[in-house]
């Protein structure tokens, strides 16, 4: 059908042309002007036809002779574009990041380190590393302070995210506060425990303690004043301080006997002054199953405090 419609047009080019031609022929002025006055309304009409005769690909070209140029910089343009758009979009994505980024950073906390010169007790002490950090308005120290101002080893124990200070079993806690296990004190006689709920706190020389344990008055019983411990025989050494009580309703300042039994049987005894603010002992215990303490020969009260036990 394509060819016939072609061979059709091909007819009619040929009678157009042979039509002008002839009249061309007859006519007297055949000057260039005459020439292009009868072909020149022939080709601008047949030009269309020729076209439609033509391929589609060829008639394009002759139609519009640049319009592959065009497409190729289409097609140029298309991919520009997206390339912008792919960049555009990882540029967002870069943003958010670094805000993000900026957002963690700004809450964190940042150290001005500064070394300074160390004292104590007055006296200057040459040391290396004695570093402060000062992190939103407090201070914090390098352990070569600590350990020039306490005279222990110091270490840090990532693992457990502890530090021990001391030379003794580093890295191993082997120290419990009597807090931490106040049931061990399990009985008594004119005991007051200060680690039950119902307790606040005493007074020894004018300081408070809200952990111990007091005897009251041991002057007129026979069998005295007495707390009573189950260690489980889990201690070597029980250590703590002990002082009268400040007590308003009692008008005695009597010194007192101490006598320390362990399982049942006395181990050691010792005068306790009621005149002193506070007196440290520091008793053997040597894996005793019990250990009792037994206040007698006083009317005064005496607090025990800062009780540690260790293993």
């Amino acid at each position: 059908m394509g060819n016939a419609i072609r061979f059709g047009y091909y007819g009619l080019v040929v009678i157009v042309v042979g039509m002008l031609g002839y009249k061309f022929y007859k006519s007297e002025d055949r000057n260039f002007s005459k020439t292009v006055e009868i072909f020149l309304p022939m080709f601008v009409a047949l030009a269309p036809i020729l076209l439609t005769i033509l391929p589609t690909e060829k008639a394009i070209e002759v139609a519009f002779p640049d319009v592959e140029k065009y497409i190729n910089r289409a097609d140029d343009l298309e991919k520009e574009n997206k390339e912008l758009s792919e960049n555009i979009v990882n540029l967002q994505k870069e943003s958010t990041k670094m805000k993000n980024k900026n957002k963690l950073l700004g809450e964190k906390k940042y150290a001005e380190i500064s070394d300074t010169e160390l004292v104590v007790d007055g006296l200057m002490v040459k040391a290396k590393n004695n570093l402060v950090a000062n992190v939103d308005g407090d201070h914090y120290y390098h352990e070569n302070i600590l350990k020039n101002v306490t005279g222990k080893e110091i270490q840090y124990d990532d693992d457990q995210n502890k530090i021990f200070i001391g030379n003794q079993e580093i890295n191993k806690i082997n120290k419990i506060k009597f807090e931490d296990v106040k049931k061990l004190l399990y009985s008594g006689k004119n005991e007051i425990n200060y680690e039950e709920e119902e307790n606040d706190s005493f007074l020894v020389a004018g300081k408070e303690q809200k952990h111990g344990f007091v005897l009251t008055n041991s002057k007129y019983s026979r069998e005295g004043s007495y707390g009573l411990f189950n260690l489980d025989g889990k201690y070597s050494k029980i250590e703590f301080d002990v002082g009268k009580v400040d007590d308003s309703n009692s008008s005695y300042i009597e010194d007192a006997k101490m006598k320390i039994f362990l399982d049942n049987e006395l181990s050691e005894e010792h005068k306790i002054s009621a005149e002193l603010a506070d007196t440290h002992f520091e008793i053997p215990v040597n894996n005793a199953k019990s250990l009792k303490i037994l206040l007698t020969d006083s009317g005064s009260n005496f607090g025990f405090y800062n009780i540690v036990l260790t293993k």
